[in-house]
């Protein structure tokens, strides 16, 4: 794709034109598109990195083909560019937001990938769901204390610690909701528990069983 003069550039259609000209996830195009809307930066990373996830897990779970597989190694290392890229951005971004005095780290920071599925699994959630949780997209205070407990203890916080981090401004996570569960949202406005999971791929039992608590 040629650079385009956009007087009006929207996320949704940065995301598309990034999909559409990567082809695959592409490190040195994201930079390209990083420095051309740097105000979609976070966005555009957050989408590359989920992209990323998600070929290395299509590509993860042929167990015969893992080792002849000669694009692991390169996901794996764009996927740790990836994760550099936005523990620098979301540092900044924290202590910008956090007011003085308050201490609200990342419990998903460096969380390995076979690790949230093992969470999601124990809450009963799939990965779009906690991807909402992990960029503050659910409003904390919607959220049942019977699913909040056990959440927090599964990411080795305290409640009051896990909640810190919930309050922080919510970051628009493009990538997640780029999935069947919708078109990217933008404006960062945090969604209700009971929303979030009304509106999730979960199936009917599963959906019931998380709102009865």
């Amino acid at each position: 794709m040629k650079a385009k003069e956009m007087t009006k550039t929207n996320l949704e259609s940065v995301l598309l034109d990034f999909r559409i000209e990567a082809g695959v996830p592409n490190p040195a195009i994201l930079e390209t598109y990083c420095r051309r809307y740097p105000k979609f930066a976070r966005e555009l990373t957050d989408y590359a990195l989920e992209w990323l996830v998600d070929e290395a897990m299509a590509m993860a779970e042929p167990a015969n083909n893992v080792s002849t597989n000669a694009s692991s190694p390169i996901v794996s290392r764009a996927i740790s560019r990836l994760y550099a890229r936005i523990r620098e951005r979301e540092t900044g971004r924290e202590a910008a937001a956090r007011p003085s005095g308050q201490s609200a780290s990342n419990p998903f920071q460096e969380l390995p990938l076979p690790r949230k599925r093992a969470i999601c699994t124990q809450l009963g959630i799939n990965m779009p769901l906690l991807a909402k949780f992990q960029n503050r997209l659910i409003d904390p205070d919607s959220v049942p204390s019977t699913f909040l407990e056990p959440f927090a203890r599964l990411l080795e916080r305290t409640v009051e610690g896990f909640l810190g981090y919930l309050r922080l401004p919510a970051m628009a996570n493009a990538a997640a909701d780029f999935k069947a569960e919708g078109k990217p949202s933008v404006s960062g406005k945090k969604e209700r528990f009971e929303e979030a999971v009304r509106g999730s791929s979960l199936d009917e039992n599963q959906k019931q069983a998380l709102l009865k608590g």
